[in-house]
């Protein structure tokens, strides 16, 4: 069955715990729905470091053509 994408956005500030919990419902919640979630604020920060300006901007960069791939924000 293909899913259609689904990005998924959620506050960042204040406890990192918190905000990724709060981030992996979401997804639970939209994966349960029918669509494949993609959140860039969950899985960005993996590998991209956001203090370095470069990374920076290619997460930004990431995240906007991911939005604009998916079926629904």
């Amino acid at each position: 069955m293909k899913r259609p994408l689904a990005c998924i956005t959620a506050a960042w500030c204040g406890n990192d715990a918190e905000n990724t919990e709060r981030a992996a419902r979401y997804c639970r919640t939209v994966y349960e729905a029918g669509y494949l979630p993609i959140c860039p604020t969950l899985y960005l920060p993996l590998f991209l470091v956001d203090a370095v300006p470069e990374e920076h901007k290619s997460g930004i960069d990431m995240s906007r053509d991911l939005v604009a791939t998916s079926s629904v924000m």
